[in-house]
């Protein structure tokens, strides 16, 4: 069967690309191996779980969003499709229709110097953080001392209340002396705080770690449904590919529908943004490179727990937006940071979580006081998340073919360098300095390192270049790789490197930028 334009894959990059490709006129087919999201199936699987006497999976991640226990059973399907063997390194994925949006903490940041250094031709993609934004809704400061940073070009809606206790850490960095070395202020979500067509605005009910009812906050399965009202638009759910190629100028898919039987599909073009490890699992099974394998980034992630130093505890968390409560951005200056590179990281009120998902993650000094006691302090507490730069990872990922009607297997390996160990030993003294320069402690025995891989944030395994004769694994500024000009790759594996910015937003300009140059294409 041949169809136009195919597209792999239902997350924030996939129905970016398809909502350009629709908008020019083109025909597109986007092919997913999953089905629509299920909040029901959460309370079944627990249940079910329970009686067994197993409980579902949980991740260690440091993320309070990722370790909800309501959202475990996103992640599942994904390992079992890809039959996912791991050693150090704890890889997550989703199947389900918008794949990892549904369970992101919704933070988002524009790239400003970092696509300095794209290919040239790539670095357009800044053109693209308006209109997305606009699209899909984002709230935030539109004036504070991360502006030229992170939202230069951005349209916000107004800012999400930030509760209690976290307000008072933004507030008291806003009152005092600036540091350039490290800027606080309010993050920028995609969430709304001023009604889009049928999504609502915020309702500060506190649901967000488990499904917002108002969807106030985005996920691309509503990008979906907006795409399943054009006639030019088709959606095959369920439906596992299981190889991609190229026959001289024909692209194709092979797909497995619900069944062990093989379909081939032919397009113009194939779009593949089936998250980083599927795309580049289908990559090195189509060039032959599985021993091989390629290197995979991630950005390394710590986190640690503050309180005031003075004027004794803050109010208690009472409730409200439960995600992302303000966000910073450092540079730190020794060994072995380059030259104004940066981590990025986040706040969040611990209150917003129960203290029982989080005892396997508290320092000593915390978990062994009493309960009334520690309730009453983890109520007060801040949780600080920081992002460093994926060059510090050290990760591999291979595929192993199974069989014809399933994917290829993912094989990953993931390793903290001897850069990664020296860049956490560093940052707890240029946190603990910089968070007491505005009045709040690091509570020593706090600072926690994520599993590898767990931060969630993947890419740069097909990077672009605008090498004229380019490494086999890399991708010319139109996401494709030397062996199949008509195979685009326009998820986070085409980005030549991750800061430890979020890379969402990104991703999906990047794809946007992609399918706009393509749609003018045969």
């Amino acid at each position: 069967m041949d169809c136009d334009v195919i597209v792999v894959g239902s997350g924030p990059a996939g129905t970016s690309a398809a909502h350009e490709l629709v908008s020019a006129g083109r025909r597109v087919t986007l092919i997913d191996a999953g089905g629509p999201v299920d909040r029901t199936r959460a309370g079944n699987l627990t249940d079910a779980s329970s009686s067994a006497g197993v409980r579902p999976r949980r991740s260690m991640n440091t993320s309070p969003k990722l370790r909800s226990p309501d959202v475990a059973w996103m992640f599942e399907d994904f390992a079992r499709a890809y039959d996912v063997q791991t050693d150090n390194f704890e890889l997550i994925g989703s199947l389900a229709h918008g794949g990892l949006s549904n369970a992101w903490g919704a933070g988002v940041a524009e790239w400003t110097n970092e696509l300095d250094d794209w290919p040239v031709e790539a670095r357009s993609t800044r053109d693209w953080y308006r209109a997305i934004s606009n699209r899909i809704g984002v709230s935030g400061p539109d004036d504070d001392e991360l502006t030229p940073h992170v939202s230069p070009t951005m349209s916000l809606q107004p800012p999400v209340a930030v509760g209690s206790p976290a307000n008072l850490l933004v507030g008291a960095a806003a009152s005092r002396r600036r540091d350039a070395s490290l800027l606080i202020g309010g993050v920028r979500h995609a969430v709304l705080t001023k009604p889009i067509g049928a999504r609502q605005a915020c309702d500060s009910t506190g649901t967000c770690m488990t499904g917002c009812p108002v969807r106030a906050i985005y996920t691309s399965q509503m990008d979906l449904e907006t795409l399943g009202s054009r006639d030019s638009f088709e959606l095959r759910s369920h439906t596992t590919v299981v190889r991609i190629g190229q026959e001289g100028r024909r692209p194709f898919v092979e797909v497995v529908l619900e069944g062990t039987e093989v379909h081939r599909l032919y397009a113009t073009r194939v779009l593949v943004a089936a998250g980083p490890p599927a795309s580049t699992a289908l990559a090195l099974a189509m060039i032959g490179a599985q021993d091989s394998g390629a290197p995979i980034q991630s950005t390394p992630v710590m986190a640690w727990a503050l309180l005031p130093l003075a004027g004794g505890l803050p109010a208690r968390f009472a409730g409200g937006f439960s995600m992302g409560q303000g966000m910073h951005l450092g540079w730190p200056s020794h060994e072995p940071f380059f030259a104004n590179e940066s981590v990025y990281g986040g706040f969040f009120n611990a209150g917003a979580l129960p203290v029982s998902e989080m005892m396997d993650r508290l320092p000593r000094v915390l978990a062994t006081i009493g309960s009334p006691v520690l309730t009453r302090l983890w109520e007060r507490l801040v949780l600080a998340t920081a992002f460093l730069p994926g060059r510090f990872s050290r990760n591999r990922i291979r595929v192993a073919t199974i069989e014809r009607s399933s994917p290829p297997a993912i094989r990953i390996s993931g390793e903290t360098g001897a850069e990664a160990r020296r860049a956490y030993a560093s940052l707890k003294g240029f946190y603990r300095s910089r968070f007491a320069r505005v009045g709040w402690l690091l509570v020593p025995g706090s600072v926690q390192l994520a599993p590898v891989g767990s931060d969630v944030h993947y890419g740069a395994s097909l990077p672009m270049t605008d090498l004229a004769t380019r490494p086999t694994l890399s991708t010319d500024p139109m996401g494709r790789l030397a062996l199949a000009d008509r195979i685009h790759f326009v998820d986070g594996s085409i980005l030549p490197t991750l800061p430890g910015k979020p890379h969402t937003l990104t991703v999906m300009a990047n794809a946007s930028r992609i399918a706009s140059v393509l749609a003018g294409w045969d």
